[in-house]
């Protein structure tokens, strides 16, 4: 037999083990597939671009001042596609007390306040001050919530309050008071001077030499120009215990890598089950003298005990690497990897009761766990998005997603793990962990220890 002859025969020898195994087969297939799918749905609904647009950044408004000023400022508010505002119209209206409260206790990121006065400044030609009330480790969520205020100010302003808002600007970057005067009157009719000074340019004699004005140009940051076209206060509210370095993103990446990595290793741990019955071990096993119930059991504590003990390594990691001040609250963090490490186990090992061969365990298992990685917020923060009640509930239903609820109400907001919204997710994993246990354990008596 030739080398080119032999080395055909082996390729179709393995072709045919390959398609032997039709339901690791089409897991195989089945994978690129189903991740394409949930990718693409979510970047459509979250990605610039996609049906959904820009993500949508809630925003809580307590109008103080009632006038015709006021409600304008709310409607534009509420026709700005980046922006949710809260309350809605048929709802009751908040005071500012009842908006920091909110923030305080999590539920809200930012609010804003329109005091009295705001519809009389705006009739004097006068600019009138807002209030922003902000969680400050919400950086993206300001970025679109002050973006989105700039638009509507704009336009219920109707152009009146540039000048003002041009002189503010041009003022604090440094400008000297007869330079903010010019562009403050010519504002409406001389952009080019406007931009001029914005590029620091400077005036020129007729001899073609430089000002004064070339050799310190101001200081300009056109990426928050928008931003400093409204005249807002703002006001900082978090936890006092948060790490002020903590942003929501890095909350996020700590736990979602935690979450999901353990769910791969607790998988790997369920498919020594069959690993064990493929080389011939489990028969072995189960002719000594043991119940034979007692070989689940012993693999679902071994998973317990791996995924528990590396859920703690990977805490102690973020919190030396990155400062995230994971153990701030030991009982809260002890409770949740439990809960989430009893959870990911009975997964596993329901994967593994369910499976015959190790290629379909593995194929399964990497199909869900990066699933409900990608749909329960692992990667990306799929809360701080507005979605549709359809993409709402399939979020819902990933494991990892209740996981994630946990360990950013303990991480971010700083609650206990006996807080009511906390108690919600550890009661969604415990549910969990017991139903797929006992659907586990019979398949496993029906697979592994029929006869």
């Amino acid at each position: 037999m030739t080398l080119l002859s032999a080395a055909f025969a082996v390729a179709v020898k393995d072709l045919r083990m390959f398609l032997r195994d039709r339901m690791g087969l089409l897991l195989g297939f089945l994978l690129p597939i189903v991740l394409v799918t949930a990718f693409g749905f979510i970047m459509k609904l979250v990605i610039p671009g996609g049906s959904g647009g820009m993500p949508r950044s809630t925003l809580w408004i307590s109008d103080a001042d009632g006038t015709e000023q006021s409600r304008e400022l709310v409607e534009q508010l509420r026709q700005v596609s980046m922006l949710r505002i809260r309350p809605e119209a048929d709802e009751d209206p908040l005071t500012a007390d009842q908006m920091r409260a909110k923030i305080d206790d999590g539920e809200a990121h930012h609010g804003l306040v329109i005091e009295g006065g705001f519809g009389a400044a705006l009739e004097r030609g006068e600019l009138p001050e807002l209030v922003m009330l902000r969680d400050p480790g919400r950086v993206m969520e300001d970025q679109i919530t002050r973006i989105g205020l700039a638009q509507a100010f704009m336009a219920v302003t109707h152009g009146n309050a540039w000048p003002h808002s041009l002189a503010r600007i041009l003022g604090k970057s440094g400008m000297d008071e007869q330079q903010v005067a010019m562009a403050e009157g010519f504002a409406r009719s001389i952009q080019g001077l406007i931009q001029s000074f914005a590029m620091g340019s400077g005036d020129r004699t007729a001899s073609g030499e430089k000002t004064a004005s070339d050799a310190a140009p101001m200081s300009f940051d056109m990426s928050s120009f928008m931003e400093e076209m409204v005249p807002v206060r703002t006001e900082d509210l978090q936890p006092p215990e948060r790490p002020k370095q903590l942003s929501y993103q890095l909350a996020q990446s700590v736990c979602g890598i935690m979450v999901m990595m353990v769910m791969f290793l607790l998988m790997a741990c369920g498919a020594t089950l069959i690993q064990e019955r493929e080389n011939g071990t489990l028969p072995r096993i189960m002719a000594s003298a043991i119940p034979r119930s007692s070989l689940l059991l012993g693999k679902s504590m071994l998973g317990v005990t791996i995924g528990f003990v590396q859920l703690l390594i990977l805490c102690a990691y973020g919190q030396i690497v990155f400062q995230v001040d994971m153990f701030r609250d030991i009982p809260t963090l002890l409770v949740i990897s439990l809960s989430w490490t009893a959870a990911a186990t009975s997964f596993g090992m329901l994967i593994a009761s369910w499976a015959q061969t190790t290629k379909q365990a593995e194929g399964l298992s990497t199909l869900l766990i990066l699933l409900m990685a990608a749909i329960g917020g692992c990667w990306f923060p799929v809360q701080v998005f507005d979605l549709p009640l359809v993409a709402q509930i399939v979020t819902r239903c990933s494991l990892a997603y209740w996981a994630m609820t946990a360990y950013q109400g303990m991480l971010w907001h700083q609650r206990p793990w006996f807080d009511s919204q906390i108690l919600g997710s550890l009661g969604v994993l415990w549910g969990f962990a017991v139903a797929a246990s006992l659907l586990a354990y019979r398949l496993f008596k029906l697979r592994y220890l029929k006869g």
